[in-house]
C-alpha cells in the first residue's frame, strides 16, 4: 500500500490533468515536434489542459448564475439566459440604418435607492449610442431593442422611466443637429 502511495505522489494535479486529457492533437504535435524537444510538446499539452480548465470553470459560473443547466451531458440555456441572449443580440443589431426622420427620447428620474439601475440605464444608453440632450433626457435616431428590454426586465424602473417617439422639433430637425450633441 506504501508503493501505490508513493507512486501517486510523484504526478501533481495538473500534471495528472495533462495526461488524463491527452487529444490526438497533443500526440500529433509530439510527432511533429522534433524528438529532442519534449518541453515544447508538454508545454502545449499544459495550455491545452488551461484551456479546458478555463472552459470548465466559465461553464460552472454560468451554471451558478443560473444561465445555464445540466440535463444529463449537455449544457442548456436557462430562460434567464435566453433574456441575457437577447439583450446581446440588442447589442450586436447595426443602428446605420436610414433614419425614419422622428427620434427616440429617454426621459429618467430615478431615485437614489435605485442608483445600480440608473448606472445601468445610463450604460446601455452610452453604448447604444444615444446622445444627451439634457440632465436626464436622450435622444437617438433609432430605436433600442436592449433599452426596451431592460425596462421590461426591470418593473421597478418602469414608473421612472419614459420611451417615446416624437417628430422633430427645434434644435433638432436633421442628423447633422444629433451629431452635435454631446455624447455622455
Amino acid at each position: 500500500m506504501r508503493k501505490k502511495m508513493r507512486e501517486r505522489s510523484i504526478l501533481g494535479p495538473l500534471e495528472e490533468d495533462i495526461l488524463q486529457h491527452l487529444t490526438a492533437g497533443d500526440l500529433l504535435m509530439s510527432f511533429l515536434i522534433s524528438g529532442r524537444s519534449t518541453r515544447a510538446f508538454y508545454r502545449e499539452a499544459s495550455l491545452r489542459a488551461h484551456a479546458r480548465y478555463r472552459r470548465k470553470r466559465s461553464i460552472r459560473g454560468l451554471e451558478a448564475k443560473g444561465l445555464v443547466a445540466y440535463r444529463g451531458d449537455t449544457i442548456h440555456l436557462t430562460e434567464k439566459g435566453r433574456e441575457l441572449m437577447q439583450i446581446l443580440a440588442a447589442r450586436t443589431t447595426p443602428v446605420e440604418a436610414a433614419w425614419k426622420g422622428t427620434w427616440w427620447i429617454v426621459m429618467y428620474d430615478i431615485p437614489i435607492n435605485l442608483n445600480p439601475m440608473r448606472f445601468e440605464l445610463r450604460r446601455i444608453l452610452i453604448r447604444a449610442g444615444f446622445r444627451k440632450l439634457q440632465h436626464s433626457v436622450w435622444v437617438h435616431p433609432h430605436k433600442c431593442k436592449e433599452l426596451e428590454l431592460f425596462v421590461k426586465n426591470h418593473p421597478r424602473m418602469a414608473a421612472y422611466v419614459r420611451y417615446l417617439e416624437a417628430p422633430p422639433f427645434a434644435h433638432l430637425e436633421k442628423m447633422q443637429d444629433w451629431k452635435k450633441l454631446a455624447t455622455a
